[in-house]
């Protein structure tokens, strides 16, 4: 339905900033022949402020690149709330598929791998809000979601396989820390056969779920004490400023 040029996404649970829009229009403007543009964005948890999507310094190929850069966050670390691609792609790719519901980066991946250029605003215009109940947190049914990307990418078979198994130890490390280490153990057995016992995290996953407990429980009071709002950045502060009366809203009792 949408009827402009460009269309950008947010997520629900997200926000732009205020001048989100603005930077977006004038680097199009400068540099027309990207297709695929996204900025940086900030990190939201335990009510803070815990970083950026990715570091401004950080190297990030431009242009055109391979289709499976898509897939996973090694390359491209995109979030769909910092996303830009124009109207004229959607209409010559095709929409999102239908039978893939957690994630999008398929159709992204066809698209870059037919030479959409891409582009990266390093300034972070956006805010990420990351909690249980978002959607991305299925890490095992995201798996073969994310196998299907790579193929549309059309990596090379020596890629393909080393991808994969960079997408299985992802996979497996996000189960780890949420204290699931059996879970993460067992995929990583199903996915990689007794090859998994070569890799450090296998060893890891027989730890005690109570030793995983409480690792991740200092770790998030390290996160909340290292990211206190007291000690933020001039612009974290302004950040908080706008965000915050809006979550205030969403968790205030309803009459």
């Amino acid at each position: 339905m949408a009827g402009g040029r460009w269309i950008t996404n947010i997520d629900s649970d997200d926000y732009w900033l205020p001048e989100r829009l603005q930077e977006f229009a004038h680097f199009i403007k400068t540099r027309p022949q990207v297709g695929f543009l996204f900025s940086n964005g900030y990190l939201y948890r335990y009510g803070r402020i815990i970083g950026m999507a990715f570091d401004p310094a950080r190297p990030i190929a431009e242009g055109k690149v391979p289709g499976h850069y898509a897939v996973g966050e090694e390359f491209l670390p995109y979030l769909t709330t910092n996303l830009a691609i124009p109207r004229a792609l959607y209409q010559k790719y095709g929409h999102y598929r239908k039978d893939m519901i957690i994630l999008d980066n398929e159709l992204y991946a066809r698209m870059l791998a037919d030479g959409v250029e891409v582009g990266v605003i390093r300034r972070p215009l956006a805010v990420r809000r990351i909690h249980g109940g978002q959607v991305t947190h299925k890490w095992i049914e995201e798996y073969p979601e994310a196998v299907e990307a790579l193929k549309a990418g059309g990596a090379p078979p020596e890629v393909f396989a080393a991808e994969k198994i960079k997408l299985v130890l992802e996979v497996a490390k996000y189960l780890w820390r949420n204290i699931q280490p059996r879970k993460a153990r067992e995929f990583m057995e199903k996915e990689l056969g007794s090859a998994a016992q070569g890799h450090s995290l296998y060893l890891k996953t027989f730890l005690p779920a109570s030793v995983l407990s409480l690792a991740k429980t200092l770790r998030q009071g390290g996160l909340m004490l290292r990211h206190h709002p007291l000690w933020a950045s001039e612009d974290e502060q302004r950040v908080y400023r706008i965000i915050n009366p809006l979550i205030a809203r969403e968790t205030a009792p309803r009459s």
